[in-house]
């Protein structure tokens, strides 16, 4: 968070004195992750993390867990994709989730048996999220097959903040 500063006082200009107003307010902080890379959790759920991060503000993602966690309440933009790596050719499908609070919201899935080239799957979306909620992709298939680059990602910004 960022403290702006203004006082209560009294000018004298000219003779005349004019009260000037200053408040203190807050201005609210950022949040905003971009993630990629695949380190598979070994957990019920099937979680990954993406433990390469291009950017980290606010230090809300957790890049051992794979989870966002909310500290700002507000509108959010939250993007995943993975993507089948391009030496696996007979790969049936490739499939995530985006988990909300370990509820399934925004499915990935891909099916690119026979094919030699990088398929990928994505979602996107607008969530509004309370502080303390927990956002990471989940519920992964042939996880072991996902490409390690910048096509397997997870990403998420604050748009606007609850008032």
């Amino acid at each position: 968070m960022t403290l702006n500063l203004y006082a209560l006082f009294i000018c004298n200009i000219r003779r005349i004195k004019i009260i000037c107003i200053v408040c203190y307010f807050f201005v609210a902080g950022t949040s905003a992750f971009l993630a990629y890379g695949r380190s598979v959790l070994n957990d019920t759920e099937n979680h990954i993390a993406f433990p390469q991060t291009i950017m980290q503000e606010g230090g809300d993602y957790n890049t051992t867990t794979g989870v966002f966690t909310c500290k700002i309440p507000g509108l959010y933009w939250i993007a995943a994709a993975i993507a089948k790596g391009s030496i696996h050719d007979n790969v049936q499908h490739i499939q995530c989730t985006l988990m909300h609070n370990e509820r399934q919201t925004l499915f990935m899935f891909s099916s690119p048996s026979n094919s030699s080239s990088r398929e990928t799957s994505s979602v996107s979306g607008a969530f509004h999220l309370q502080k303390g909620d927990r956002v990471q992709v989940g519920r992964c298939v042939n996880t072991e097959y996902f490409w390690d680059g910048g096509l397997t990602y997870f990403s998420g910004m604050l748009i606007k903040p609850d008032p």
